[in-house]
């Protein structure tokens, strides 16, 4: 099993399964959003920080808090590709690698974010 292709494979934000979790409330779903937004928005800058500075535990404990968050919220790639993240810092990944796994990381938030907004935007208008 190649966790980085699933990861891919994933939707940016699987609305329908997230719904389905929290038996259909809508409400909830777009106030898990907007809490996602504002508490993770900067979350790739911070682990840039983090192991700028050497501290690959606490990047492995954040990136395992981006992970769960993202999973709650139906963004399954960003989930994937955060606890690709975490193992990696777990495992003392060499500096590069985990630099690579955060641009693929930072790509995702970013693009998972612009979904989240959307996808708010949608709900909000029903």
């Amino acid at each position: 099993m190649n966790d980085r292709r699933d990861a891919e494979q994933m939707p940016l934000l699987d609305m329908r399964e997230a719904l389905e979790h929290l038996s259909g409330k809508t409400q909830l779903y777009i106030h898990m959003l907007a809490v996602f937004r504002k508490e993770y928005a900067d979350v790739d800058a911070h682990l840039e920080e983090l192991l700028r500075e050497g501290d690959g535990a606490q990047a492995a404990r954040l990136a395992h808090k981006l992970k769960g968050a993202a999973a709650h919220i139906g963004a399954g790639r960003l989930s994937g590709l955060a606890g690709e993240l975490e193992r990696s810092l777990a495992g003392h990944a060499r500096h590069d690698d985990a630099a690579r796994l955060l641009a693929q990381l930072k790509t995702a938030l970013m693009a998972s974010l612009e979904e989240i907004g959307r996808t708010a935007e949608r709900l909000t208008q029903r």
